[in-house]
């Protein structure tokens, strides 16, 4: 299991320690540095999140400059959702 996984599903990423330690995992810089590419969130979306949702306007809706990058209080973003439809099912 990859690291971002087990974080998510042991822990529930329940504060902004735990979503720091995501965002590093999957290949933002230290603590809230950096950036991760669209199709990086692409691929962990689909194939490890499992999530059934148009991708591609979940991101155009979180890249708040538009530049492609995904940086932390996106990332974030992202995150919550994914916590949204859990807690749906």
């Amino acid at each position: 299991m990859r690291i971002y996984e087990e974080i998510i599903k042991i822990r529930g990423l329940h504060d902004e320690q735990e979503m720091i330690e995501a965002y590093n995992a999957v290949g933002g810089g230290p603590g809230k540095e950096g950036f991760i590419s669209r199709i990086v969130i692409e691929t962990i979306i689909k194939n490890d999140f499992e999530m059934t949702i148009d991708i591609k306007k979940l991101l155009d809706e979180v890249d708040d400059n538009g530049d492609g990058e995904i940086q932390y209080g996106e990332f974030k973003k992202i995150l919550e959702v994914k916590r949204k439809l859990a807690n749906k099912n």
